[in-house]
């Protein structure tokens, strides 16, 4: 083989390996106290799974007097942003 197949070999193999890597799942639990106003936010913790995540945030919310004001979601393999560690960028968010 030549220096160029060899290169393209190990790239192949490189892509293969990123792709069929197990990847780890991480969701972030985002409570709102007030649907209208998403800028006020607690992050509640991080999961191993949607389903875990889902189950926390609805059950503190199902223990409020008005459990239809607040609202939440799920964000998947979340990063703070460099300008603002307020600021999640997710590759998914879910509810």
């Amino acid at each position: 083989m030549t220096g160029f197949q060899w290169i393209a070999v190990l790239c192949l193999l490189a892509g293969m390996t990123y792709w069929f890597w197990p990847r780890t799942e991480v969701w972030t639990g985002v409570y709102y106290p007030n649907r209208s106003n998403l800028i006020v936010h607690e992050f509640v913790g991080e999961f191993k799974s949607l389903e875990l995540c889902r189950n926390f945030l609805v059950a503190r919310i199902d223990g409020m007097d008005d459990p239809s004001k607040p609202d939440w979601e799920c964000g998947l393999n979340c990063r703070k942003t460099s300008t603002d560690p307020e600021i999640l960028t997710c590759e998914r968010t879910e509810r």
